[in-house]
C-alpha cells in the first residue's frame, strides 16, 4: 500500500509538471519529485516497473522532466529581457535547476544499471543541442551527461544507432567549431563519437576530413585541447586509412605546417607521440613498405610538396633525438634511457626515404682515426686560399645537416650514442638493401671502434644490436674483403671477452652479445674452436632465444661429437678426442658426451619438486622450440631440423596493423604486380631433401627425457594450486598451463602423411604419460570447482573415464535472432565484451584448461587414415568421447550464460580448436555448437564486434557440413543429421545477413567471407 501511495504521488508529480500553468506549482511538484526519486523505496518500485514495462517507469519519470524543462525554458526565452544583475542571476539559477534536475533523475535512474532508453536520452540531448536558446542555457550541461553518463555505459552504447552515431558526430563538431560549448567537453564526446562510430555505426570521411582541415587551419586557437583532439584525428586517420589513401596523403601534405608547428609547442608527451603516429602513418600511406617511386607503390598529391616535407620531417626528427640524447648525461643509470619502438620506427622510415648521404658520409677522406672538426678555433692560423689575413671561423653544422655514421662517431663512448644506435639498427634490419658494400664496411668499422671503447653496460646492449644487424646485412653480399675479415675477427675477439663475464649476465647484454656472435658464424669467416661449447654448460647462461641462436649457428658450422664442456676449459685428453667432422658422421651412442651436456643445459632438472620447478623457470625457450632442439640431438644430422625451423636473427617487424594496411596499398595497384616486400636475407643456407637415413632417429632412449619435461609441468600444475587463492597461484598456474597447451599446438595443416602418421603416436604417447587424474583435474578447473580437488596427482588412481553427462538433445523451435532482444546492461568503460582485460586471473585459468582439453583430444587414432600400430604397449589413457562431451556440456543450454564474457570465450576457444582437423566431431557436436552461437547472437546482437566473432567461428563450421567428405568415394546419401545442420546454419546466417544490412562495414566483410567459405565448398546458398 505505501509502494502503490508513492507511485501514485510520482505520478501526480509528473502531471503536474506539465499541465499546471503556474510557475510556482511546477517549481513545487518538481522538488517533491526530486525527493520521491531520491529515496530507496521508489527508487526500487521504478526499477522493477522498467524491468517488467509496466506503469509508471524511468521512461515516464525523464520524459516528464523533459516537459518541464521544456516549458520552464520557454517561460525563460519570452520573458521581458532586463539588465539587472538581480535578474540575471535569478535567471541563471534557474537555468542550473533544471539541469540539475535533468542530471539527478539520470543518475539515480543509472545507479543500479541502465534503466533509462538510450533513444529517449539522446532525443532529450538533441533537443537541447538544436535550440539556439536552450543549447545556450544548458548545452554544456547536458553534454555532460553524454559523455559521463551515457557513451561511457555498455548498454546505451550498444543500443545507439548507426545513424544516430553519425547525427550526434555530425552535431558536436558544428559545435566545436561555433564555440557554443565549453570546447574541453566538446573535443572529448568527439573522441568517444569517433571510436563509436568507427565500431558500432560508419564514418564520413569526406565530412571529418573537411572538419579536421578547419581545426587544423586555426590550430592556435585549440591548444588547451590539443591532446584528446589528436587521440580522435588518429583514431579517425587509422579507421579510413585502408580507403581513403589519397585523402589521407592530401590532408597531410596541406597541413604540414600546422604539424610542425605542433610539435615545436608541445607542451607534453602525450601529444608528441599522437604526432609521432600521426606523422608515421602519413609516411607509411604515402610509402608503403618503403617503396620511393610511383612505379613501386608511392604515391603523393603533390611530388614536389612531399619531398620537401620529407626533409622538414628529418629535420624535426633529428633536431628531437639530439635533444633526447643530451639529457642521458644526467640518467646515465638508467636502464630504460632510449626511444620508444614507435618512434625508432617512425625514424627509420624517414630516413628510408631520404639520399644515403644522410647516412653515410659520402666524403672519400671520411676516418675513424680523428674526429672530423667541423667548428675551427678562432686564432688556429688558418688563411683562406684566396689569401686572407684573418682567420676564417666556419660555421658548426647542426645535426641534421650531418650524416648519421658522423653524429655516432662525435657520441662515441657516451650514452648520447643510444638513440642513435637504435634508429641505425633499425634501418639496418628493416632495409638492408639501402646500404652499399662501402657504406656497410664503415658502419662496421666504425661500430667495431666504438665497441673496444665501451665502458658502459647499457650502451653494451645497443652496441651488440646493431653489430648484429649489420653483419646480417653484410651476408647478402657474397664477396668480403680481407679488411672485413679483419673487422669480423676483431669483432669475435671482443664478444668473447665481453660476455664471458657475470656482469653481462647482470647487466642484461650478454643475449646481444650470444645474438652478434651468432650472425658472425653465419657469415661464414670465423671457424670456433671447441672451446666455445663450455658456454652450453647449467649455470653459465640460461636457456634463451639469443643462446638458441649461437647453439644453431654453431651446429650448422660442425658439432665436436667426443668434446666434453668444462668450466675450467678443456683437457688434454679430451682435446685429443675432438672430432671435427662433419655433422653427418656416424657415432655410437656412448660417444656422444656434448649431446648428453647439450640436453642438461636445455633441460635443467634437479631432485625434488621444488628443483624442477627452479630448473623450469630459468628456461626463456618456449616448449616448441625445446621440441625442436631435443628433436635435432637425437638425429645424426642435427642440421635437417634446426635450418629449417629456426632464423638466425630475430624478426624486427613493424606492427600488424601498419604490415596489413601497407600490403593492402601494393596489392591494390594495377601498374605491377607486388613483389612483396625486400626481407633480411635468408642466412641459414637451405637443407636438401633429406634421405630416410637422415632423418631416422638416432638417440630413441632420450624420449623418456621429453616424458619428464612434460610430468615436470605437472607438477608444477599440482604446486601452483596449493595456493590458489594467491595472485602468485593463479599465474604460476596459467603459466604452465600455457606451457602445456602450446606443446600440444601442433601445425596440423602442413603436415605431410608420414609426418602426420607420427603425430597419432605421439599424440597418444603424451596422453598415456599424463597422470591419471590430471585430465579431472582440468574439467573440474573448466567447471570452476577448484576449492574441491584431489592435488595428488601422481596416487596411480585411474580417472573413472565411463561416467558421462547428461546430453543435450533439445530442439529448439526458434531458429531466428529476434530483433527486438535487448543487450545486457554493462559496465562502465567496458564496452569491449571480449576485451581479455576484464577477465580474472582465475578465468584465464579456466580459458587455457579448456583449450588444453581440446588439444588432448586431437589426433585420436580413430581418425587416422590407416591402422596405428605401435612398437610398445600404452597403458589406457583417456576417453576423449568423456571429455569431448564434457566440453560441449559446458555450452549447453543449461549451463551456458551468453551474458558472460568467459562463456562467450570458451565458446570461441572450442569452435575455434574442436572444429580443425584431426579431431572427431560428430552431426550431433556441430549443433549443439550452433546452438550456443544462436544464443550468444540473440543476446549480443547489438554488439558488432561481437557478431563478427561469432561469424567469424562459424567459417570452422562449414567444412563439416560438406558431403561427401574428402576421400569419400561411396556415394552415401546426406545424412539426415546433416541435412538438420546444414539447416540450422543457414538459418542462423540468414539472421546475420539481415542484421548486417544495417550493420558497419567489418559485419558485412564477415558475412560476405562466411558466403565464400560456402561457396569454395560447393555448398547451395540459394
Amino acid at each position: 500500500m505505501i509502494q502503490m501511495d508513492n507511485l501514485s504521488d510520482v505520478g501526480n508529480c509528473l502531471r503536474a509538471l506539465d499541465s499546471s500553468n503556474k510557475a510556482s506549482d511546477r517549481k513545487k511538484n518538481a522538488t517533491t519529485l526530486q525527493q520521491l526519486v531520491d529515496t530507496d523505496l521508489v527508487r526500487r518500485v521504478l526499477d522493477s516497473n522498467t524491468e517488467e514495462q509496466r506503469r509508471i517507469t524511468w521512461d515516464h519519470v525523464l520524459r516528464g522532466v523533459n516537459k518541464y524543462v521544456s516549458i520552464e525554458l520557454s517561460s525563460l526565452k519570452t520573458a521581458k529581457e532586463s539588465q539587472s544583475a538581480t535578474t540575471i542571476a535569478s535567471r541563471g539559477k534557474r537555468k542550473n535547476e533544471l539541469a540539475d534536475f535533468f542530471k539527478l533523475v539520470v543518475r539515480v535512474a543509472n545507479g543500479r544499471g541502465a534503466k533509462l532508453s538510450a533513444s529517449l536520452l539522446i532525443d532529450s540531448i538533441l533537443d537541447v543541442l538544436n535550440d539556439e536558446y536552450s543549447l545556450d542555457a544548458l548545452g554544456a550541461d547536458y553534454s555532460n551527461v553524454l559523455l559521463k553518463s551515457v557513451l561511457c555505459v555498455r548498454a546505451y552504447w550498444l543500443e545507439l544507432t548507426p545513424a544516430q552515431w553519425r547525427k550526434l558526430l555530425h552535431i558536436y563538431c558544428k559545435l566545436f567549431e561555433e564555440k557554443a560549448v565549453d570546447r574541453d567537453i566538446v573535443v572529448r564526446i568527439i573522441q568517444e563519437l569517433v571510436t563509436g562510430n568507427i565500431q558500432q555505426g560508419e564514418l564520413n570521411p569526406k565530412r571529418l576530413f573537411v572538419f579536421f582541415s578547419r581545426v587544423m587551419e586555426n590550430i592556435s586557437e585549440v591548444r588547451a585541447v590539443l591532446e584528446n583532439l589528436l587521440m580522435a584525428l588518429n583514431s579517425f586517420c587509422k579507421a579510413v586509412a585502408p580507403g581513403c589513401r589519397a585523402q589521407l596523403c592530401g590532408f597531410g601534405e596541406r597541413h604540414m605546417s600546422s604539424l610542425k608547428s605542433l610539435w615545436e609547442k608541445a607542451s607534453t608527451e602525450k601529444i608528441k607521440e599522437e604526432l609521432v603516429s600521426f606523422f608515421h602513418l602519413l609516411v607509411r600511406a604515402h610509402h608503403p613498405h618503403g617503396v620511393a617511386t610511383s612505379r613501386d607503390g608511392a604515391f603523393a598529391v603533390d611530388w614536389d610538396l612531399w619531398q620537401s616535407q620529407l626533409l622538414l620531417l628529418h629535420e624535426l626528427v633529428v633536431s628531437d633525438i639530439d635533444t633526447q640524447a643530451g639529457s642521458y648525461k644526467i640518467i646515465s643509470g638508467s636502464k630504460e634511457s632510449g626511444l620508444k619502438p614507435s618512434y625508432i620506427s617512425f625514424a627509420a622510415d624517414i630516413f628510408k626515404q631520404l639520399p644515403l648521404s644522410k647516412i653515410v658520409p659520402v666524403s672519400p677522406d671520411w676516418s675513424l682515426t680523428q674526429v672530423t672538426q667541423f667548428t675551427s678555433q678562432a686564432g688556429d692560423g688558418h688563411v683562406d686560399p684566396i689569401g686572407a689575413a684573418t682567420p676564417v671561423k666556419r660555421q658548426r653544422l647542426g645535426p641534421e645537416k650531418k650524416a648519421l655514421l658522423e653524429i655516432l662517431k662525435e657520441s662515441s663512448g657516451t650514452l648520447q650514442a643510444v638513440p642513435w644506435l637504435q634508429v641505425l639498427r633499425q634501418l639496418l634490419h628493416t632495409y638492408p638493401e639501402m646500404f652499399d658494400k662501402a657504406g656497410l664496411h664503415l658502419t662496421l668499422e666504425l661500430l667495431v671502434n666504438m665497441l673496444g671503447r665501451c665502458k658502459k653496460g647499457h650502451l653494451y646492449q645497443h652496441l651488440f644490436a646493431a653489430l648484429s644487424a649489420v653483419t646480417s646485412a653484410l651476408h647478402q653480399h657474397s664477396s668480403h674483403s680481407q679488411q672485413q675479415s679483419q673487422l669480423l675477427s676483431a669483432l669475435w675477439s671482443h664478444c668473447l671477452s665481453t660476455i664471458n663475464s657475470r656482469q653481462a649476465g647482470v647487466e642484461g647484454y650478454q643475449e646481444q652479445g650470444f645474438t652478434t656472435m651468432a650472425c658472425i658464424l653465419h657469415c661464414g669467416y670465423i671457424q670456433p674452436r671447441p672451446e666455445i661449447w663450455n658456454l652450453f654448460l647449467p649455470g653459465l647462461c640460461r636457456p634463451c632465444p639469443a643462446s638458441d641462436r649461437l647453439l644453431t649457428a654453431l651446429i650448422c658450422q660442425g658439432l665436436p661429437e667426443n668434446h666434453i664442456p668444462s668450466i675450467v676449459g678443456i683437457s688434454s685428453s679430451a682435446a685429443a678426442a675432438v672430432d671435427t667432422s662433419r655433422p653427418g658422421s656416424v657415432q655410437s651412442e656412448s660417444s656422444h658426451p656434448l649431446r648428453n651436456c647439450l640436453m642438461r643445459w636445455l633441460l635443467p632438472v634437479q631432485d625434488g619438486m621444488g628443483g624442477c620447478a627452479d630448473g623450469l623457470r630459468q628456461t626463456g625457450l618456449s616448449p616448441h622450440r625445446v621440441a625442436d632442439i631435443l628433436h635435432a640431438l637425437t638425429l645424426q644430422d642435427l642440421t635437417v631440423v634446426l635450418r629449417q625451423t629456426h632464423p638466425c636473427t630475430p624478426s624486427h617487424s613493424h606492427s600488424l596493423s601498419h604490415q596489413s594496411l601497407e600490403s593492402m596499398y601494393l596489392h591494390n595497384l594495377f601498374e605491377l604486380p607486388h613483389k612483396g616486400r625486400h626481407k633480411i636475407a635468408e642466412i641459414s643456407v637451405s637443407c636438401g631433401p633429406s634421405s630416410k637415413e637422415e632423418g631416422k632417429k638416432y638417440c630413441s632412449p632420450h624420449i623418456p627425457s621429453v616424458v619428464k619435461y612434460l610430468s615436470n609441468q605437472v607438477l608444477q600444475v599440482s604446486k601452483s594450486l596449493e595456493n590458489v587463492e594467491l595472485t602468485e597461484g593463479w599465474s604460476g598456474m596459467r603459466q604452465s598451463l600455457s606451457y602445456l597447451c602450446s606443446m600440444l599446438e601442433w601445425d596440423k595443416d602442413d603436415l605431410a602423411a608420414p609426418e602426420k602418421a607420427t603425430m597419432f603416436y605421439v599424440a597418444e604417447l603424451v596422453r598415456s604419460a599424463l597422470p591419471a587424474n590430471f585430465v579431472d583435474l582440468l574439467l573440474e578447473i573448466m567447471s570452476g570447482k577448484v576449492q574441491d580437488l584431489d592435488l595428488d596427482l601422481f596416487d596411480g588412481a585411474q580417472s573413472n573415464n565411463n561416467k558421462h553427462g547428461s546430453s543435450d538433445d533439445d530442439v529448439d523451435v526458434d531458429l531466428g535472432i529476434s530483433t527486438g532482444a535487448m543487450s545486457a546492461p554493462g559496465l562502465k568503460s567496458n564496452r569491449n565484451f571480449l576485451c581479455n582485460t576484464s577477465l580474472t586471473d582465475a578465468q584465464h585459468v579456466q580459458m587455457v584448461s579448456v583449450r588444453l582439453l581440446v588439444n588432448l583430444i586431437s589426433f585420436d587414432c580413430r581418425q587416422a587414415c590407416e591402422p596405428i600400430t605401435f612398437e610398445q604397449p600404452f597403458r589406457v589413457g583417456m576417453d576423449s568421447d568423456f571429455v569431448k562431451s564434457k566440453l560441449l556440456q559446458r555450452i549447453s543450454i543449461d549451463i551456458f550464460d551468453p551474458t558472460s564474457a568467459l562463456d562467450v570465450h570458451i565458446l570461441l576457444t572450442i569452435m575455434d580448436q574442436l572444429l580443425k582437423n584431426d579431431h572427431c566431431v560428430t552431426h550431433a557436436d556441430v549443433k549443439a555448437l550452433l546452438r550456443a552461437v544462436k544464443q550468444s547472437a540473440k543476446e549480443h546482437q547489438r554488439d558488432q564486434q561481437v557478431c563478427c566473432k561469432l561469424l567469424e567461428s562459424l567459417r570452422h563450421v562449414v567444412p563439416h557440413l560438406n558431403w561427401p567428405q574428402p576421400g569419400d568415394k561411396t556415394g552415401s546419401s546426406l545424412p539426415e543429421a546433416l541435412a538438420l545442420c546444414r539447416d540450422f546454419f543457414f538459418k542462423i546466417l540468414s539472421s546475420f545477413w539481415q542484421h548486417a544490412c544495417n550493420g558497419t562495414p567489418p559485419l558485412k566483410l564477415r558475412v560476405a567471407e562466411v558466403l565464400l567459405d560456402l561457396v569454395k565448398v560447393g555448398l547451395n546458398i540459394s
